[in-house]
């Protein structure tokens, strides 16, 4: 029998999420999510979030850790499929020099056990 997820959804301003697009809290199941994004980029991120939630239960469940990049990539794929243009709408947005460089600073530069602690500080301030 599979467990249920009640996850909430909060829309709010990216301050309160660190100037991310999206953040999922496992502990409490709610997805935060920029209110100033536009439709399609929304529906995106909102989707994306949902499924880190899913991924991290599922994951739990078997006692099992997952890299940073394929845990990202896995809920880039699941949101790009159920929302395809809100995909290539964030594809082009990350395009841009600045929002690029910041992206991959915070993935690729920055170590995989910082990029945790910022998650559960998020987690802990339960936006």
């Amino acid at each position: 029998m599979k467990e249920e997820i009640k996850m909430k959804i909060k829309y709010v301003d990216k301050k309160k999420i660190k100037n991310l697009s999206g953040f999922a809290n496992f502990e409490t199941e709610t997805v935060y999510v920029d209110k100033d994004l536009i439709g399609p980029i929304k529906r995106f991120v909102l989707e994306h979030e949902k499924y880190h939630i899913k991924d991290y239960k599922k994951l739990k469940i078997k006692g099992k850790e997952q890299s940073l990049f394929m845990w990202e990539f896995k809920a880039t794929i699941y949101a790009f499929v159920r929302c395809p243009f809100g995909g290539i709408l964030v594809i082009i947005r990350n395009l841009y020099p600045p929002r690029l460089i910041s992206f991959l600073k915070f993935y690729f530069f920055k170590n995989e056990k910082r990029t945790r602690e910022i998650a559960r500080e998020l987690m802990k301030k339960n936006v």
